[in-house]
């Protein structure tokens, strides 16, 4: 199958199939079908809607698991910690409170100044983590600079 290299899709694979080929572009399904297509482009500091916030596996392991973030959230339930990060990851970057930018994973990062919370998610598969950097806004800036030198 021949396509222009100009083209953001391939316009059709044996599998059913569209591969977006610019890691800005999120993956979809077609409607009436199994097949998937681009979406739109993530937002690297406005709001972002996610379709789901943490997985139940994902949460289990951030609180109480393998990578037990709860002793950082004192008086917080499971559902509190879920909705804090649900809220944040969907948060706009307003620069001055809210920090964010689009890692080269096409993740959506934030980090709430005044609470020390870090987030990161893609908004088509849910949240992959939040916890207070020990480093507080140092661990955002170095983790944005670390990003910045990638492009």
């Amino acid at each position: 199958m021949r396509y222009n290299s100009h083209n953001t899709i391939k316009p059709s694979i044996p599998n059913g199939y569209e591969i977006a080929r610019e890691p800005r572009m999120q993956v979809k399904k077609i409607e009436n079908s199994d097949i998937i297509k681009s979406s739109a482009e993530i937002s690297a500091v406005g709001a972002n809607k996610f379709e789901k916030g943490f997985s139940k596996h994902n949460l289990d392991e951030h609180w109480g698991g393998a990578h037990d973030h709860s002793s950082e959230y004192p008086g917080y339930t499971k559902e509190q910690y879920a909705e804090r990060a649900l809220e944040l990851v969907q948060s706009a970057a307003d620069g001055k409170n809210i920090l964010g930018y689009k890692n080269s994973c096409g993740q959506v990062v934030r980090y709430d100044i005044n609470k020390n919370d870090f987030v990161i998610g893609r908004p088509s598969e849910g949240i992959a983590t939040m916890f207070k950097p020990k480093r507080k806004r140092k661990y955002f800036d170095d983790l944005m600079e670390a990003e910045n030198e990638k492009t």
